[in-house]
């Protein structure tokens, strides 16, 4: 099987996500699948958790590595334009602010993740978190079976997520949720 995993961070910073991201993909490689990784950024050959050899990494935001680590970070890649529109509403609304933001982001990433995924061929996506899943879904559509994974508080997450995402996240064929109290959140807003 070929597994994609779509991970919006950095893989050369240390954290929880970016570990358990690297251990699953391990896993998967482990058993014989073929494994891609698309990141936000980094030298596309190493990451601060140790990955399978044969694990291909991809850029969420350029053709190329992007070494810098500020540069490594979608964010950075958002127009001044873009941030000034950005921080405008996030004096009125902080949800307003958030979705914004992640539609500039999935602007930034769409084309990139959409080149890797025809060069991958994919039989199934993970996204990590709800942003990841957003980027997806813009850049496949319901092509391919999506899998979302959650690692964040979710009763915060939902409060701050825009719509886009929200809509996303009703296109996964799954979504893993880290305790079964969050089931009921999930299912609350999906």
């Amino acid at each position: 099987m070929k597994i994609f995993i779509v991970y919006a961070g950095i893989l050369q910073k240390s954290g929880g996500m970016q570990h358990a991201c690297c251990e699953m993909a391990n896993a998967f490689a482990a058993r014989g699948d073929e494994v891609a990784i698309a990141c936000g950024g980094g030298d596309l050959k190493t990451s601060f958790f140790p990955l399978h050899p044969d694990i291909k990494i991809y850029s969420l935001i350029s053709e190329s590595p992007v070494l810098d680590p500020d540069k490594a970070v979608i964010g950075r890649h958002i127009s001044s334009l873009n941030k000034l529109i950005r921080e405008s509403f996030r004096a009125f609304s902080k949800k307003k602010f958030h979705e914004w933001n992640e539609k500039c982001k999935c602007r930034i990433v769409k084309p990139h993740l959409k080149s890797a995924f025809s060069d991958f061929k994919p039989n199934v996506i993970i996204a990590y978190n709800s942003d990841a899943v957003y980027y997806a879904v813009a850049a496949m559509g319901e092509k391919i079976p999506l899998i979302g994974t959650n690692h964040v508080e979710l009763e915060r997450a939902f409060a701050e997520m825009g719509e886009p995402e929200k809509k996303a996240l009703n296109c996964c064929k799954a979504i893993q949720v880290l305790l079964p109290s969050q089931k009921k959140i999930i299912n609350k807003f999906c």
